[in-house]
């Protein structure tokens, strides 16, 4: 009828929508801009032509319906006519370039809204209900349109390739994908998954996918400071993330939706099985609901997943360049906590990471609930009320107790991390030190110490993890037991396969709801923790690096005598005085050591407004400690300053440094490793002073960079650089003692304690040089105490093999084996332990299927007509469930006490081999990679290791004892089960490939970061004046890229992973319902209880394949962690056979004979030393000589047993030194080196590490090597490195060790290099007197000092070119190898001929 015609709603809906569609078309046409043309390839026009026919189909049978049909002739004319029209889009589409977009786009919407509101809902609505069974509808022509509609609206557009590549989305330029491809299938990831199943899992950097275009570091940082000044760290990350995270929600909400609609069609097909008359859907429908509610849940989960992990992506590109950012902005003097540093970047930002899971369950908990009890309610009435209202009130303190209970665990976990990386990393930068002392057990204890009050704090937040679980699944139990209860004995209703098993999977998904909810509430405690310690840090007021005089910014230049104020607030005390520097000249600034000589020049850093004309300009500065950034040569020369190659080549020239180059296999481009470890000490002094010398500053800054340089490599620089035409015109300051430089100043300021005491200009007068002196006592400038920066130097280092170079991505190649597994598995402890805990969790498993069984058994009896034993029924239930928590909180209980001991343990035997470790290695490899072995590798095993293989066990089991009893029910199953199930462990196979090869590059690609984070922090002064923040902050945005590249490498592959996972899930779910029904007399019971396993196999398989890469991945730290222990170079022990029973006071004389002795750093690296034969009798001082690189120091290190002989033998008192234990040997030789390093603590702990000698023996020691009594006291604090004390004054408390030490042969390594003439002659007195009884070594470039020795050696190319008494060398006539050197440095001597 007419009237039928007129009031169809779906007419009303299509009128409606067309409209709306109307409307757009205006806004767009009037307000926006039009689209560009689209370019069309193969696959477009062909799918294009495609559709164009599918719509052509669709307008003809519309309108031959309406022709057949006289009541709906009008609206199948209606929408005959709209089809015709998305007909013509898609030929405008086809033939017209313009405005294709748009033709593209309206025929994609027109086509749904027809598709959805005639096709859907006239003819395949009515087939879904059971009553209609309107089979007869479904005609050929029908089918084929409806076929035809589907296609136009929802198939061809979903695979049709975008017409522009979505590069925004990182996917490959010549591989575009169709949206079912972008978004389900993730095809655009699939190269990564080939490249590492062709190459065994062997892929570089190169092999990801690239990073979306503008979401790199620097755009992410300019977007952070666009609000740093108005707003707070969590306001900031708020703002710029706010849309992501609705993004994110709306999909949570969907996915909390999807979830429970496969539970519909679970109920109305075990209705349809008993028959019953409230079946309500057709069972073939009910069956597809049921198995593609999986794929649908799984869509829309892993869209969630994608925008949260690049979201999450995106704020680790955010958070750590910020991080980086506000430490260059710390002053100098700024205590910088660098394993805290290192502990934001990794731990605290990957703990924000989790804050996914509690979005996830803030959206989806509330959704799930609003469905669940809906059905629930429809199912079984209000008897699920009081279970629900007992889950949602137990659930608000379970939730509370554990945030609570976990951001207490987790503060004092992060507490220990913290002091434990600190006390590590400061070890670990010193290990040359420590072993150079023998005294690696109290530093072994330190950080033990400290590893043990993690290791409480990990016990008890692994006591409340148990906890919170075990009472999670005992508050779901006992909900679902009152539901029950209340259903079967208060309600007196059945308990039919239908209700039981369906509220049974619906309490599941609420559990697994519940128990995610848990994991948020704890994820959400953690991850605060986490964001209040990066709000503590980000927070804090920016300081610039330099105090500002806001008077002095008016824009005026100074002039070119400007006066230098030492601001009060930077002084011990509250004076001030000017200084005014000769520019251009040489300036030099010298005094005793401590006098605050480079105090001056960091003070005078700290005022550089005054200094300069603008305090934007460089400042060329050299600290006395060289600090390189790990790069080439080159690198650290240019300093981001442009390449000019002639000024280049003489500034090389100049600073002595064409020869080393030339040793060089890279030359140039030679990488100097971190903190310049990979050049001899005077090499770095002379690499830094090559930058101040290219940098166009025209003011230069040096810190005493000549002190370690033998004299002719002295006059050279002098003379070609100090004074030479590249230092022309500008101002220089230089820090120095010698007397050479002295006499050539245009100007000299004496120091004494911190304080500027007399000036002295020479002024040339027709040849005479007069002193022009100025005392400024009156009016004494004090000098602030800012820290050094710290780099660990040697003359010589081991060489670098480059074919042999360590690092975190050339070190892992492949898939990481299964018996690394089994290994982690086997440290848990015994094997009775491990039987126990193997019987605890597989009964506790298996108690998941004995409790779906029970009720299946439960409802079989009903349908039996066998209800009068409720009683026993519920006893049995109940017994079962409380069997089944503790099962599982025993289980747990034993699982993660066998994980915390194997981290201990492993902890453990890696401190003591990276301990163990030689010298060679030690130099070789970079300590921001060993930190990272104790930091995130170490947290790995603590945390994230265990918590993933857990549920891999869990699962595995799972999987079997469902696939036996679904089997055993339906026995047909077993071949879907086994095929799809192989499926898909054949995809996890592929996947496992690249997944463990990008984690590998993830997991290295932190190395670079902590580099990064510990080079800075040791050179914010260098860096402050260079005004090089700039550089460093590209070069650390650009590790950050790469970084952030790899994590988003390892999401993409796990999403790749979950949506096929999803599919087979969806398969599997399907097939067990199809076998289901078509089953002859198949029982509602045993089908809801296969049912019921295979929703739980589902998820168990997803898990399965998705857990076990995530495994995989994760054991590369244990890995790693394995790697170290098994495969590290260790130092040898005594020789077999030999006399290891030395007397307790070895060495009594100090005897040293050396015979035909040559040596190296490793068996596979050159010699250094070579057929060098020497000999030192008891009380004798021996001094040895030579040009910087001759081998001095690989000599000394050779009697420590830190370079590696090849052949020849040292013998001290007749006792082989191979013979003896490493420790003794060296702590009964003491080296003072040139570059004394301190440790962290007290001055009496720097003296004394073992605590063996009183406190009075100690403090006058300490006295007499400083020169006054009470000058220092043990008490006295010292910072890392010794950066509170001045070079000179380190070189004094390591002198006071050595005394300590009560050594019979000390070696002193340029050990008063950096001393003035004053403290030089008391420390030779000292030495004199404190060591006259000793055999003394002394390496030195100070030839008069030694003058007065028994012998000299003279060393050249590492072997012996002249040795004898000085005296003697010098008065003999001919020029010899001694006496050049000497003359070279002094002059003629007198007792030379």
């Amino acid at each position: 009828m007419p009237f039928d015609v007129v009031i169809r709603p779906n007419m009303l809906v299509l009128a409606g929508l067309c409209l709306l569609i109307c409307v757009a078309d205006v806004h767009l046409l009037c307000y926006r801009k039009q689209p560009a043309g689209l370019a069309l390839n193969l696959q477009h026009v062909l799918l294009g032509l495609l559709n164009l026919l599918c719509s052509l189909v669709c307008a003809f049978g519309t309108l031959l319906s309406g022709w057949k049909d006289p009541r709906n002739c009008w609206p199948s004319v209606l929408v005959g006519l709209l089809w015709v029209m998305v007909f013509v889009l898609r030929l405008c589409y086809l033939a017209v370039p313009a405005k294709r977009c748009l033709y593209y786009v309206h025929a994609n919407i027109l086509a749904l809204v027809l598709f959805l509101t005639t096709n859907l809902s006239e003819q395949v609505y009515p087939l879904i209900w059971f009553e209609a069974q309107h089979y007869e509808i479904i005609s050929v022509r029908n089918f084929v349109q409806l076929a035809a509609a589907f296609a136009s609206a929802v198939a061809l557009p979903l695979l049709t390739p975008f017409h522009k590549t979505p590069s925004e989305y990182g996917s490959h330029s010549e591989k575009p994908c169709s949206p079912i491809q972008r978004w389900w299938l993730y095809t655009w990831v699939s190269p990564v998954v080939n490249k590492g199943y062709d190459s065994n899992g062997v892929m570089s950097p190169n092999d990801l996918l690239p990073n979306r275009k503008g979401f790199s570091g620097e755009t992410w940082l300019q977007s952070y400071l666009e609000y740093n000044q108005m707003l707070s760290f969590r306001a900031i990350l708020w703002r710029l993330f706010r849309y992501r995270l609705a993004v994110t929600a709306f999909w949570a909400v969907l996915c909390g939706a999807s979830e429970l609609v496969g539970t519909i069609g679970l109920y109305q097909l075990l209705l349809s099985l008993q028959r019953s008359p409230g079946t309500k859907l057709h069972p073939w429908f009910s069956v597809i609901l049921f198995g593609g509610c999986p794929i649908l849940r799984g869509l829309c989960m892993q869209t969630f997943e994608y925008y949260a992990t690049h979201t999450i992506g995106d704020a680790k590109t955010c958070i750590t360049t910020a991080v980086y950012r506000k430490l260059m902005l710390q002053q100098a003097d700024a205590t910088v906590d660098v394993g805290q540093l290192q502990s934001n970047i990794s731990a605290d930002i990957d703990r924000l990471g989790t804050l996914r899971y509690t979005i996830l369950t803030a959206f989806m908990a509330p959704v799930e609930i609003i469905f669940s009890s809906t059905i629930l309610y429809r199912i079984v009435g209000w008897y699920y009320i009081p279970s629900l209202v007992f889950l949602l009130v137990t659930r608000y303190p379970l939730s509370k107790f554990i945030v609570v209970a976990q951001t207490k665990a987790q503060s004092g976990v992060l507490q220990g991390t913290d002091e434990r990386i600190t006390k590590t990393s400061e070890s670990i930068r010193a290990m040359t030190a420590i072993k150079i002392l023998g005294h690696a057990q109290p530093f072994i204890q330190r950080i033990l110490g400290a590893r043990n009050r993690e290791l409480d704090a990990i016990w008890r937040k692994m006591q409340v993890i148990v906890a919170s679980e075990s009472v999670s699944l005992a508050l779901t139990f006992l909900a679902l037991l009152l539901c029950l209860l209340l259903y079967t004995i208060v309600g007196k209703m059945p308990l039919e396969p239908g209700v039981v098993f369906t509220v049974v999977v619906v309490f599941n998904i609420v559990n697994s709801m519940f128990s995610l909810s848990v994991l948020g509430a704890g994820q959400y405690a953690q991850a605060n923790v986490s964001l209040n310690r990066l709000s503590k840090f980000l927070d804090q007021p920016e300081k610039a690096a330099y105090p500002r005089d806001e008077a002095t910014n008016t824009g005026e230049t100074a002039s070119q005598d400007t006066l230098i104020t030492i601001q009060s607030g930077f002084c011990k005390s509250h004076t001030q005085a000017d200084l005014e520097f000769v520019a251009p000249g040489l300036n030099v600034v010298t005094g005793d050591v401590g006098s605050g000589k480079s105090l001056l020049l960091q003070s005078l850093l700290f005022d550089r407004q005054r200094l300069q004309k603008t305090q934007f300009e460089p400042i060329a500065y050299t600290p006395q400690n060289p600090w390189l950034f790990r790069g080439s040569v080159r690198d650290n020369i240019l300093f981001g300053t442009p390449f000019n190659q002639e000024r280049y080549e003489n500034v090389l020239s100049c600073c002595a440094l064409e020869l080393d180059l030339a040793t060089f296999k890279d030359h140039d481009m030679k990488d100097v490793g971190e903190g310049g470890r990979r050049l001899s000490g005077g090499q770095r002094q002379r690499v830094t002073l090559a930058r101040a010398v290219y940098s166009k500053a025209d003011i230069v800054l040096l810190d005493d960079v000549l002190s370690g340089l033998d004299p002719k490599t002295f006059e050279w620089i002098v003379d070609n650089c100090i004074l030479g035409p590249q230092m022309k015109d500008r101002k220089v300051v230089l820090v120095s003692n010698n007397d050479k430089l002295l006499a050539r100043a245009d100007m000299i300021v004496y120091m004494r304690d911190s304080t500027v005491c007399q000036i002295t200009r020479p002024i040339k007068i027709e040849g005479a040089v007069v002193e022009n002196e100025s005392a400024v006592g009156s009016s004494p400038v004090s000098v602030v105490d800012v820290s050094e920066s710290d780099c660990l130097e040697e003359n010589n280092e081991p060489h670098e093999d480059n074919n042999e170079k360590i690092n975190d991505l050339d070190s892992l190649r492949g898939r990481i084996g299964y018996k690394y597994i089994s290994k982690y598995i086997r440290s848990f402890g015994c094997r009775t332990f491990i039987a126990t805990m193997a019987i605890f969790t597989i009964s506790a498993q298996a108690m998941d299927i004995a409790l779906p069984a029970w009720l299946s058994i439960w409802s079989q009896a009903y349908t039996e007509g066998n209800n009068s034993h409720i009683g026993f029924f519920v006893g049995i239930f109940t017994g079962l469930g409380i069997a089944r928590i503790l099962l599982l909180a025993v289980s747990l209980i034993l699982l993660y006490s066998g994980a915390w001991r194997a981290s201990r343990d492993k902890h453990m035997e890696m401190l003591v081999v990276v301990f163990g470790a030689t010298y060679a290695w030690v130099w070789r490899t970079p300590a921001g990679q060993v930190i990272n072995r104790f930091s995130s590798d170490m947290a790995s095993l603590d945390d994230t290791l265990f918590k993933t293989l857990r549920p891999v066990l869990e699962t595995y089991l799972s999987i079997a004892f469902r696939i036996l009893t679904v089997s055993s029910l339906v026995p047909l199953f077993l071949l879907p089960s086994i095929a799809l199930t192989g499926l898909a462990l054949y995809i996890g196979y592929r996947y496992r490939f690249a997944s463990t090869a990008v984690k590998h590059m993830y997991a290295g690609s932190l190395t670079p970061l902590h580099h990064s984070i510990s080079e800075t922090a040791s050179g914010l002064l260098t860096v402050h004046a260079y005004r090089a923040e700039k550089i460093l902050q590209d070069r650390f945005n650009t590790a950050v890229d790469h970084h952030v590249r790899a994590w988003n490498g390892v999401s993409d592959l796990q999403r790749w992973l979950a949506v096929r996972m999803d599919l087979c899930v969806g398969l599997i779910s399907f097939s067990v319902a199809v076998l289901a029904v078509t089953q002859r007399h198949a029982n509602a019971s045993t089908v809801g209880l296969s049912l019921t396993l295979t929703t739980g196999l589902c998820t168990s398989l997803l898990y399965l394949v998705y857990l076990s890469s995530l495994l995989e991945v994760e054991m590369t730290s244990y890995y790693r962690i394995e790697s170290y222990i098994k495969d590290l170079p260790q130092e040898l022990g005594p020789c077999d056979g030999s006399n290891v029973a030395e007397p307790e006071e070895w060495p009594t004389q100090g005897v040293v004979h050396i015979q035909n002795l040559t040596a190296g750093y490793s068996w596979d690296e050159n010699e250094v030393l070579r057929d060098v034969n020497f000999s030192a009798l008891a009380g004798e001082r021996v001094a040895i000589v030579g040009r910087t690189g001759s081998g001095k120091s690989s000599l000394a290190l050779s009697l420590l047993r830190l370079a590696t002989k090849r052949r020849g033998s040292i013998t001290i008192d007749g006792v082989e030194i191979e013979s003896l234990e490493v420790e003794k040997l060296r702590q009964r030789i003491s080296l003072i080196p040139q570059d004394p390093t301190l440790f962290d603590g007290t001055i009496r702990f720097n003296l004394d590490p073992s605590s063996r000698l009183p406190d009075g023996h100690l403090q006058t020691i300490l006295d007499d090597v400083a020169g006054a009594p009470s000058k220092w006291r043990l008490d006295d604090l010292v910072e890392g490195n010794g950066e509170n004390f001045s070079h000179g004054e380190r070189q004094l408390i390591a002198l006071a060790r050595a005394i300590v030490n009560q050594s019979r042969i000390v070696i002193l390594d340029e050990g008063t290099a950096s001393l003035d003439k004053d403290s030089e002659a008391r420390i030779h007195s000292v030495l004199r007197e404190r060591f006259r009884d000793c055999t003394v070594i002394a390496i030195t470039h100070q030839l008069h000092n030694i003058v007065d020795f028994d012998r000299v050696l003279v060393l050249d190319r590492g072997r012996v070119a002249e040795q004898g008494n000085p005296r003697d060398l010098l008065s003999t006539a001919g020029r010899g190898w001694f006496q050049s050197l000497y003359m070279q440095q002094h002059g003629p001597h007198p007792h030379t001929d």
